[in-house]
Parts: structure tokens; C-alpha cells; sequence
């Protein structure tokens, strides 16, 4: 009861986080959108009301004009010494926006080009229902996307939700949208380039004192496919308005040591007192993904209370041993925080993102909601005891073809075991390795126990007899991506 209790507050009964002490309090809190019920963000609730104020693409907005897996920034204030948090302004605006370049989506990579930046899809990728079959095969070059994300040290923009931006006014003078840090700044030609895209500000009315390593928000008007017209530049080094307590998450994107560093181009510097957590340390270096917590110094310098190493978003590795996928209806709910789907027992965490794509979809979908005989289709990592840790869990319309994708734990032609799940084989089974059809004796004959293979089955069914299993080869993994970050 106690555990039940801890969870359902961090999925949207209470904050966390606090210091426990009473009074007032604020802050500020930049990260993904995790739930809703009122805002969850990183795990924790962020109390809506009449009052709370939404910013939404530089325009007013409501919590309807929201979903799970964009990035968001919550101010936020506590009248209870940070047991509970009510939201006063909530700000959401996209990390990029335009079409996607043409050749340039690469399903193996996980990739996709726009505006001349790098998108890394993986598991911890949302997409929007206006994405045909929700994933990275439904989109087409040509389309234009709105994609929020974390930018890593190389630019590359790591996805936490894509959407079809169909909604375009040929009158707008912002069509188009780019985040990253400058570089080849000429302040004569009024041009300067964010990973190999040419900007073009001289028709930007008023603009700040720029210099190369800034990081900046651009909109456009125009693209001709090297250079963005820009109708607006807007740094995004720093916000002085923030204060009391400030919290990121993001890439560490520059390091000279562990108290001089940066994340979202945001300065840190940490010190005896700060706490790491789930790391040293030692871990700090380019690349790696932390949220980190604490307050700012005279310098606007954010002085680090904790450190938490963030990895469950490997994005570059969405096949790896470390993930899973399970596509079937919930046959068991043991605990608040456990389900049973698939034959496999899916813990569930504060940070799980609940989306609902089924009909009447519920956008405040938590776990409370979940009911046996639900189809989810769930992402997430591998833990000790064939246990699966969502990352991501939707919930859907019923499917007549369910999935288990994971690491091999048994193997004896005819049949395999996938996350302790035995699957059986027959003649009418079709074997791939990397969608290039094999016979039976060649899967066998390649598969081994930790390789990672997807089998599907008729849903519900029992026992498990496959359809199609699909050896997932080691290449798929984009080890030049530069996002180093290895699930937990």
C-alpha cells in the first residue's frame, strides 16, 4: 500500500523533489512532458488552475494545446517548502520546424534532415497520431514536422515527439524554426551558420550582440535548402528571469571539468555539497544526459545541488540488448505499479509517458487508468528478471497482431524464448533477418540467446505461435550519432 501510494503521487498526486520544509518557495523547471493531471514533467506534477498561464509557440494557449514528449518549461511556485508545485507560466515551443529534406530519412539510422539538422528517432520518440502508423516509416520527404527534443554536443537533435505540421498560413513570417549554437558568424553579411545551415538576419529589425557558441532560437520565413531567411533571432543562453530554484534536463553540449561546464547552453558548476545520482562524478563528460538541480550564483551560473545521470532515452541504439517492445493487451495489473502484457511484467514509473490513441483517447491516461484487457503497445528497458521498465506506454485500439521484441533468452528449434516468454514455430512461419527472408534453419542456425529478435503472434494468443520473427542484426545501432547515453 505504502509503494502504491509513492507512485500514484509521483505519476500526479503530489510533487516531489521538495526539501520537505514548509514555506514558500519557486522556480523554474525545464524538461519533457511526461503525463498530464494537471502537467507532469520529469515525474513530477505541476498543478494547473484558471490561473496558470500557457505560452504556446510565442502565442497564448491552453493545456489542451499540449501533449506528451514535448519539452516544456514550468515556472512554478510552492507554498508548502516544495511538496507541492503549482504552475504560474508554462512555455512550449518547438525545437524545429520545416520540411523533411529530400533522401534524407534513413530507417535503419533512425534519421531524418530538416532545415539542415540531424533528427535521431528511438524509443524514447513520441509521435503524433497525424503520423501514419506513429512511426518513423509513416513519414515522407516533403512533409513538414514540428519536432520537439534535446540537442546534443553535436547538433543532432535528439527526438522526444514528432507531429505533422499541416497547419501552415501562406501569410505567416514564421514558418520555419531552428535551435543550436552559432557558428562563422559575419556580423558585416549579418549571416551565421547552425550546423551547416546558413542563416540570414539581415532583415531582423532588432537583434542581440551575437558571437559564435550562443545558443539561439531562429525563425524564418524562407528556405532555398542551404539558407534560412530569418525573421527572427533570439539568444537562449540564459533566461534572467529565472530564480529560486532552477532545474534542466538536457546534453552536456560544452565541458572544461566538472564545475565548468554546460547543458541547453546553460552554465553549471558543481561543488562538495553537489549529489550525484545514478553516476559519479567521473561521469561528467561531452554527451552525457543529466538533469540537474540547483540554484544561480551572482554570475547567473547554475551552482549544481544534484546531478542525475539521465539514460533512458538511448536513441541510437532503439534495437540494442538493453530494449524491448511489447504490443498486446494487459492481462494482469499485480500493483499500481506493474502490469502484465505480453506474458511480461512492465514496471511502471513515475516517468513513463501514458499516451491514449484509442477512441475517445484520454490525454490524462496514468496508470490508474489502465485496465486488463487494454492493448498497449509498451518501450522500454530490460531489467534483471526479464522485467521490462516502460519508458513509453500507449494505449490503443485493439490490434489482431500482437509483438514481443527483446533479447533471446532461450533457443531450441522449433521454438525460442524472447524475455522468458516461450514462442513456438511452425511451417507457416515466416523467418527475416533484417526484413531479408531466411529459412528456419538459417534463423537457428544464426539466432543466439542475448540476440535481439521481434516475433508476432495473434493477439492474446496462447500459446504463442509466430507469424513472422525478425532477427534484429547489431548494425541497426548509429554509433556516429555522438549520443554516448546507455539505458538504465
Amino acid at each position: 500500500m505504502t509503494a502504491a501510494a509513492v507512485f500514484m503521487a509521483g505519476c500526479g498526486g503530489g510533487g516531489g523533489g521538495g526539501t520537505g520544509a514548509t514555506g514558500a518557495a519557486a522556480g523554474v523547471t525545464s524538461g519533457t512532458i511526461t503525463g498530464f493531471g494537471s502537467v507532469i514533467v520529469n515525474g513530477v506534477r505541476y498543478r494547473t488552475s484558471g490561473a496558470t498561464e500557457f505560452d504556446v509557440d510565442d502565442g497564448p494557449g491552453g493545456q489542451d494545446d499540449l501533449a506528451v514528449g514535448q519539452q516544456v518549461t514550468v515556472r512554478w511556485s510552492s507554498s508548502d517548502g516544495g511538496q507541492t508545485f503549482d504552475a504560474t507560466i508554462v512555455e512550449y515551443d518547438d525545437t524545429l520546424e520545416g520540411p523533411i529534406a529530400a533522401n534524407s530519412i534513413d530507417l535503419v539510422a533512425g534519421t531524418f534532415v530538416v532545415l539542415g539538422q540531424i533528427v535521431q528517432v528511438g524509443a524514447g520518440t513520441s509521435f503524433d497520431d497525424s503520423v501514419p502508423g506513429r512511426s518513423l516509416a509513416g513519414l515522407v520527404a516533403g512533409n513538414r514536422v514540428e519536432v520537439s527534443g534535446l540537442i546534443d554536443a553535436n547538433g543532432i537533435v535528439q527526438a522526444t515527439r514528432i507531429e505533422l505540421d499541416d497547419d501552415i498560413d501562406d501569410d505567416s513570417d514564421d514558418e520555419f524554426e531552428v535551435r543550436g549554437s552559432i557558428a562563422g558568424l559575419d556580423p558585416l553579411a549579418r549571416t551565421f551558420v547552425i550546423n551547416g545551415l546558413t542563416v540570414d538576419y539581415s532583415g531582423v529589425p532588432a537583434v542581440p550582440v551575437l558571437a559564435d557558441g550562443d545558443f539561439v532560437e531562429v525563425e524564418g520565413s524562407a528556405f532555398d535548402g542551404t539558407t534560412l531567411l530569418a525573421t527572427k533571432v533570439e539568444r537562449e543562453d540564459a533566461d534572467d528571469d529565472d530564480e529560486g530554484e532552477v532545474e534542466i534536463e538536457g546534453f552536456v553540449t560544452a565541458f572544461a571539468s566538472a564545475t565548468d561546464f554546460e547543458v541547453n547552453g546553460r552554465r553549471v558548476t558543481t561543488n562538495a555539497g553537489t549529489r550525484f545520482e545514478d553516476g559519479t562524478v567521473a561521469d561528467l563528460a561531452i554527451n552525457a544526459r543529466v538533469e540537474v538541480e540547483g540554484s544561480l550564483d551572482v554570475n547567473g551560473v547554475l551552482v549544481a545541488e544534484t546531478v542525475e545521470f539521465r539514460s533512458d532515452l538511448d536513441d541510437d541504439d532503439e534495437d540494442g540488448p538493453g530494449r524491448a517492445g511489447i504490443e498486446d493487451l494487459i492481462t494482469a495489473i499485480p500493483a499500481a505499479d506493474t502490469i502484465v502484457a505480453g506474458g511480461v511484467t512492465i514496471r511502471l514509473t513515475s516517468r513513463t509517458r501514458f499516451e491514449d490513441h484509442g477512441e475517445g483517447a484520454d490525454q490524462f491516461l496514468n496508470a490508474a487508468a489502465l485496465r486488463v484487457g487494454d492493448f498497449v503497445e509498451v518501450r522500454g528497458t530490460v531489467l534483471p528478471g526479464n522485467v521490462v521498465e516502460a519508458v513509453i506506454l500507449e494505449r490503443d485500439e485493439a490490434d489482431d497482431d500482437a509483438s514481443l521484441k527483446g533479447p533471446v533468452t532461450a533457443l531450441a528449434s522449433p521454438a525460442l524464448s524472447i524475455l522468458g516468454v516461450a514462442i513456438d514455430t511452425d511451417g507457416a512461419t515466416r523467418f527475416e533477418d533484417d526484413d531479408t527472408d531466411i529459412t528456419a534453419d538459417a534463423f537457428f542456425a544464426a539466432a543466439t540467446v542475448g540476440a535481439v529478435v521481434e516475433a508476432k503472434f495473434p493477439t492474446g494468443a496462447s500459446p504463442r505461435v509466430a507469424t513472422e520473427v525478425e532477427l534484429e542484426s547489431d548494425d541497426d545501432d548509429s554509433e556516429d550519432n555522438g549520443d554516448d547515453d546507455s539505458d538504465d
